[in-house]
């Protein structure tokens, strides 16, 4: 296997080919977002844990970290449907039949026929057509997107560590300079190659959260962008690593950029003396609106 880890954002890029079915999700909680339509702006999502209470309730935010004001990020969320894993079904059992979740509120679903103990795998697609740093967008330039608008909580269980895994048809990378493609995010991440037929080839990024308030706290972007890191020190000594990650269409001397942009942070944190956090992720998109950052 060769290998290699940039430690700018513990992101693992591997050059092994997998199957699809190999990819294991070992969190109690796991995500797939699956971009295959991303030209008609839609994401598959398949979301799979094991219920720790009969009748099991799931939930999306109506606010995002950062902006609180009240949203409806669950109307780009079509009908929820889920049914119980085929590990778990026995001859005669009736649980292979898929359910549609009864809807309790503006964002807020529920499994009446799930008892505590069974795992289960719910499926929904989201429309992403928002241009905002708050919501998602899926086209196929770019695949943004903030959790707080694409995975559903389970109740009860948002403090259980979380798997997500991002994957990226081949097809998306058609009219780009592959190298170019990457993956932003705060989260520490790997980059697998999936194998399958010609039109199956994926590409497949897993990211890990401590929990799920941990995850709608970080969004991603994959498209082709420009990136650069940087280091600047606090008070104590101590160096925070930075990334800077820049997509669109712009004609940025990055150098000159990176040159300002660590200034401009050495700067504040001076002023500061300490930062709350050990590293920091920038996100500009370039639009013809102007700079958008996360």
């Amino acid at each position: 296997m060769t290998a290699f880890a940039d430690n700018t954002n513990n992101q693992l890029t591997s050059d092994v080919s997998i199957s699809h079915d190999d990819i294991n999700n070992t969190a109690d909680i796991s995500y797939q977002f699956d971009f295959a339509r991303f030209s008609e702006h839609l994401v598959d999502v398949s979301l799979s844990f094991t219920a720790t209470a009969n009748t099991p309730q799931l939930w999306l935010p109506a606010w995002i970290p950062g902006s609180y004001l009240m949203r409806e990020f669950a109307r780009n969320i079509t009908a929820v449907h889920y049914r119980v894993t085929d590990s778990q079904i026995k001859e005669g059992d009736d649980f292979s039949e898929t359910y549609r979740a009864q809807k309790v509120d503006k964002h807020t679903w529920q499994l009446p026929t799930i008892t505590a103990g069974q795992r289960v795998v719910v499926e929904y697609e989201v429309y992403c057509y928002d241009l905002s740093v708050r919501t998602a967008y899926v086209d196929q330039q770019r695949l943004y997107g903030n959790f707080t608008s694409l995975a559903l909580a389970v109740d009860g269980q948002e403090q259980i560590p979380v798997q997500v895994s991002l994957i990226v048809p081949e097809s998306f990378l058609l009219d780009k300079e592959e190298s170019h493609v990457i993956l932003a995010c705060g989260l520490a991440s790997t980059h697998l190659r999936v194998d399958g037929q010609s039109e199956d080839k994926r590409h497949c990024y897993q990211l890990r959260a401590d929990n799920y308030h941990e995850l709608i706290d970080y969004p991603f972007e994959i498209a082709a962008q420009n990136k650069f890191d940087f280091i600047i020190h606090d008070s104590q000594h101590q160096t925070l690593h930075h990334s800077f990650y820049l997509s669109g269409k712009h004609s940025a001397n990055m150098g000159r950029l990176q040159q300002d942009v660590t200034q401009i942070c050495q700067t504040y944190l001076d002023w500061l003396g300490d930062a709350p956090f050990h590293d920091y992720t920038f996100m500009t998109f370039a639009s013809g609106q102007g700079l958008r950052r996360t």
